[in-house]
């Protein structure tokens, strides 16, 4: 090999550890021998070379205008739109896609995830590419599902653990029980109580504000029975924020049922280091508005046909 062919193998290799690994100049120098100023050097005379090269693709105009009027008048970090695609279920992919490419280019990488559970969260795991990050330990934020024919919360947990390298840390009770005591008994208890400290201290906490509606996961899992639906929907509840349940303005509609859920609480989630909701369709305006209006998000991410409807929602002019 020729004194060439070794240096351009030589910044390659460096380039990849860098950018592919995410691997700090420090690091890259300890394994190839070199000082951590070398290292810097061969990185950049990898782009220099054109070995790598960075492309920044700017988002569609009007999607760009949805992020930005969203971002503002929310008061938020990040708005990320996706654009529809054709039918419902592909647009839901995409969403989770845009939830996983977010979780992976997130600097530094987080040490602590801690997600809730549902069909959304299911798919961003699915969506996420091994070594999405380095040993990432990731954490539940709120009790399982009684019933339900998908496994979402181990299953969910597991793969983005195991994916990142790291590992994950289940929350052994239910979601819901029918006496606040129990409740009460059940957080008192050492497991539980240093698995919700756990989350609500996490670096993130990623999760899908959940719809009222009859095909829910919450009505799925048979934690609320048609009637029960009802009767939430007739006190002003619009969906449920890690099983909490919320009127409009993003607050708890049922003090009662509230003191019964197994999970981290609202004020825990709005004071949370990064919070990141992930919805899509339509019928989640109304339980995303609660989340916006309740400070519960720094950062967005939905589809544009969610986000039309969020800014009609609330009002807000756009820019044509």
């Amino acid at each position: 090999m020729s004194g060439e062919e070794y240096r351009v193998d030589l910044l390659v290799e460096a380039a990849r550890m860098y950018y592919e690994n995410s691997l700090t100049h420090a690091e890259i120098g300890k394994k190839l021998g070199f000082s951590r100023w070398t290292a810097s050097r061969l990185i950049q005379e990898a782009r220099d070379r054109g070995i790598v090269r960075i492309t920044i693709e700017p988002p569609q105009a009007e999607h760009y205008q949805l992020e930005q009027a969203l971002k503002e008048y929310f008061d938020l970090d990040k708005v990320i739109v996706v654009p529809q695609e054709t039918g419902e279920n592909a647009t839901f992919r995409a969403v989770a896609r845009a939830a996983a490419r977010h979780l992976q280019s997130l600097r530094p990488q987080p040490r602590t995830l801690a997600v809730s559970w549902g069909k959304t969260i299911a798919r961003v795991a699915r969506e996420l590419p091994d070594q999405w990050s380095r040993g990432t330990t990731v954490i539940q934020t709120n009790g399982g599902p009684s019933y339900t024919q998908d496994n979402f919360v181990s299953e969910s947990i597991r793969t983005i653990a195991e994916k990142a390298g790291g590992f994950g840390r289940i929350l052994p009770a239910p979601a819901l029980v029918g006496d606040s005591r129990i409740a009460s008994a059940l957080r008192s208890d050492f497991s539980i109580k240093a698995t919700l400290e756990a989350a609500a201290n996490a670096d993130v906490i990623c999760f899908s504000p959940g719809k009222l509606e009859a095909d829910s996961v919450l009505v799925r899992s048979g934690y609320v029975s048609e009637q029960g639906l009802q009767k939430l929907i007739s006190r002003g509840v619009v969906g449920d924020l890690l099983c909490r349940f919320v009127n409009a303005e993003g607050l708890p509609a049922d003090l009662e049922l509230d003191k019964c859920t197994i999970g981290i609480s609202l004020k825990s989630l709005k004071e949370a280091r990064m919070k990141v909701a992930v919805a899509s369709g339509s019928g989640k305006t109304a339980t995303t508005m609660a989340t916006l209006r309740g400070g519960y998000v720094d950062t967005l991410i939905v589809d544009s046909g969610l986000a039309h409807s969020l800014l009609e929602s609330a009002e807000i002019p756009t820019e044509n």
